[in-house]
């Protein structure tokens, strides 16, 4: 049997970074826990050329699973930062609005522009319409069918 000789030269060694995904992964795990997954948070991803694009979406199961998309981050698929952050709820001052886009060199950058993001009174809005709407749902109807995993849900056992 032949040894295969590599061409490649010494391949690096995988560094310990967060990526992007997994920052916007946590939010989305964060916000479905402080809701009691009354509303979900999802990650799209999608890949346009050298662009990798992640979306975070707040999904409400109880609205005939609603979807929105709170904000994105794109960066080149060969470096992970830098990262823009593409704010999809708040926009800018400027007439007519823009999207509010932010430039993050390193994973420090990035969670505090998500901070913001994720702080502005506009999704603080956004969520609490979706919770206050969600909620209202199972005041009418105690035996409610939960479109997160198909199968009926009780509402009257949750904590107040």
């Amino acid at each position: 049997m032949m040894t295969v000789r590599s061409l490649w030269g010494e391949i690096a060694a995988v560094q310990n970074v967060r990526t992007p995904k997994a920052i916007l992964s946590e939010q989305a795990q964060a916000l479905s826990d402080a809701t009691k997954h009354v509303l979900v948070g999802r990650i799209a991803t999608e890949t346009v050329s050298n662009t990798v694009m992640h979306y975070l979406l707040v999904e409400a199961p109880f609205l005939n699973r609603y979807k929105i998309q709170i904000l994105r981050f794109e960066h080149n698929i060969f470096r992970i930062y830098p990262v823009k952050l593409v704010d999809l709820i708040n926009k800018d001052g400027v007439d007519p609005p823009r999207l509010l886009v932010r430039e993050c060199i390193d994973e420090n950058e990035l969670e505090k522009a998500l901070q913001e993001t994720l702080q502005s009174p506009k999704v603080h809005q956004v969520i609490s319409s979706l919770l206050i709407q969600s909620n209202d749902y199972g005041k009418f109807d105690t035996n409610l069918h939960d479109a997160t995993d198909d199968k009926f849900y009780d509402r009257s056992q949750d904590p107040a």
